[in-house]
């Protein structure tokens, strides 16, 4: 339906308001895919929701790299079996991490071997749950990033953001997959792009108080 769309809209005169229309129609006639037109074309709207969450809600995550990047994955790999194959993933990760802390080798040599580990683990990712390679590869590299944090920071800190991370990746894959939007991205990509950036840079404006912080001061604020 995304590529009809693409190949059949009807597109005028190129200018300002139908330039992407027309990049979009050549692309797709080069023979690039219609979903990673799709995909380039929500990723800015997605990492413009993720900070919205940080600065409104106060949820971390990891920053925006990391939810985004699992909800990729998560998109291409479904979201059950990816969302589970990362639990593996990490599960398997932070027992290896705490496995070899005793052993007194240099950083960047522990982390080889985690992912050299993970990835042994991760082979039974393409057999039993039917990932595709792009997907694992992306969860394994990430891992790294939720290994990092649980140095020098609390339990419970690190379990925080954890849970923030997969909820605005959970969140980020369903976002990505609403097929309306996916349409209206395709149909009207100049209105999406320009929206997107209007909504950055108001929330680039933003400086209110967060809503956990509203629950933290409540008592200075009278509420």
């Amino acid at each position: 339906m995304i590529e009809e769309i693409l190949l059949n809209q009807q597109l005028g005169s190129l200018g300002l308001l139908n330039f992407l229309k027309h990049s979009l129609r050549i692309a797709v006639e080069y023979g690039v895919s219609p979903e990673a037109l799709v995909l380039l074309l929500l990723l800015p709207l997605l990492a413009t929701i993720i900070a919205l969450a940080r600065y409104l809600f106060g949820v971390r995550g990891f920053g925006i790299f990391t939810p985004i990047m699992l909800s990729v994955a998560f998109l291409i790999a479904g979201l059950e079996s990816g969302f589970f194959m990362f639990l593996i993933i990490l599960g398997v990760a932070t027992l290896t991490r705490l496995s070899i802390r005793q052993f007194k080798i240099h950083y960047l040599s522990r982390m080889a071997f985690l992912i050299w580990f993970v990835s042994l683990v991760a082979l039974g990712g393409l057999v039993w749950f039917k990932v595709p390679i792009f997907s694992l590869l992306i969860l394994i590299l990430l891992a790294e990033s939720f290994v990092e944090a649980q140095i020098g920071k609390r339990l419970s800190e690190v379990v925080k953001m954890t849970i923030e991370a997969l909820v605005l990746s959970v969140g980020g894959a369903l976002f990505l997959s609403f097929q309306p939007l996916r349409l209206f991205a395709i149909s009207q990509p100049e209105i999406l792009v320009f929206a997107t950036l209007a909504l950055n840079i108001t929330v680039g404006r933003f400086s209110g108080l967060r809503l956990t912080e509203y629950r933290r001061f409540k008592k200075l604020l009278g509420k």
